[in-house]
């Protein structure tokens, strides 16, 4: 009896069909490719989809306060600390310092006042 070969046996089979087997190769993935490398919670992947963006660049740009208004209050002060201390243990590239390199623009409480005052008019 001859032995046989899976990748073999496929081969002469989808040759007979007609048809082509791509040849496997690995790739290099980019960076947004890559799977999580940290397990995350309904509320981090609600957050994500609705801002359309990673849960780590919503809860690392700017202080603890800044984000929960960012976010509009969706989530508490103390979640966001725990998930960022739940995140640098996966992702120990995320350091302090990359906690206050604010890279959107947060509107004061008075710019929302005056944008919704010049609205109404």
């Amino acid at each position: 009896m001859e032995k046989t070969f899976t990748s073999s046996l496929r081969k002469s089979i989808l040759k007979q069909a007609g048809k082509y087997a791509a040849p496997r190769t690995k790739k290099m993935l980019r960076a947004g490719e890559l799977p999580d490398t940290f397990p995350k919670t309904h509320s981090m992947k609600l957050l994500e989809f609705e801002f359309n963006t990673p849960i780590e660049e919503i809860i690392f740009k700017g202080s603890l306060n800044e984000v929960v208004d960012y976010i509009h209050h969706r989530v508490d002060r103390s979640t966001i600390s725990k998930w960022r201390k739940h995140i640098l243990k996966f992702k120990p590239e995320l350091d302090d310092s990359y906690y206050y390199e604010v890279t959107y623009p947060l509107p004061s409480k008075a710019q929302i006042k005056l944008d919704n005052e010049i609205m109404n008019l």
